[in-house]
């Protein structure tokens, strides 16, 4: 099963760490914030539960996914109270669970956000689509407008490619296409064109911030 996730991750955009313990996994998180973390019940040192618990109690933000063969309801209400964001019993589809997996990282990454944003200068009024620059209008075609904002809601933290492609299209899948890959690169470029404007920078494996 660690196998399996580890390619679903992968095939999402993400760099997977495996961990086997309860322990290794609540070092892991001390050291930083991953997009998601998926989580068994059933641990070799510990319970799956009580690792989400004290991830909750440590304010750990990212999402937390359990996946287990444990189906019984009472299961399922006990993960969600220990703190998950979702509970996938096994075995499960590989697309649903690709898609839930998305849906967590979105919920926890892209909160409720002001209704202007500001990134160094660059504002972006997603009521009025204006978008200026030190004061002076800049104009995105709406896909464009849309990338942005994803990237701007989520400044300084990397978006993965899967990510920005379910936000603004709302397939992952679109991270592959051209448009995708056309759109990206022509925002950026407008952005380094002003000269010190905020820039959008491609991290290798692990995609866009």
């Amino acid at each position: 099963m660690g196998s399996l996730l580890q390619r679903i991750v992968t095939d999402l955009g993400y760099r997977p760490i495996l961990v086997t313990t309860g322990a290794h996994a609540l070092t892991i998180c001390e050291g930083g914030e991953p997009a998601v973390v998926l989580l068994d019940v059933y641990l070799p040192d510990t319970n799956g539960l009580e690792v989400a618990r004290r991830l909750r109690g440590s304010q750990l933000h990212s999402a937390i996914v359990i996946v287990s063969v444990e189906d019984a309801s009472e299961s399922q209400v006990a993960g969600f109270l220990a703190g998950a964001d979702d509970y996938v019993v096994k075995p499960f589809d590989i697309d649903v669970f690709k898609a839930r997996l998305l849906c967590a990282v979105r919920h926890k990454r892209y909160p409720p956000v002001p209704s202007v944003l500001t990134v160094d200068g660059l504002t972006l009024d997603p009521n009025t689509k204006r978008v200026e620059w030190n004061g002076r209008q800049l104009n995105f075609t709406a896909i464009e407008f849309a990338v942005l904002r994803a990237l701007m809601a989520n400044a300084g933290c990397v978006t993965s490619t899967a990510e920005l492609a379910a936000q603004v299209w709302g397939d992952s899948e679109m991270r592959n296409s051209n448009t995708y890959r056309v759109t990206v690169s022509r925002l950026r470029r407008t952005l380094e064109s002003l000269g010190g404007a905020p820039s959008i920078v491609c991290v290798q494996a692990m995609d866009t911030r």
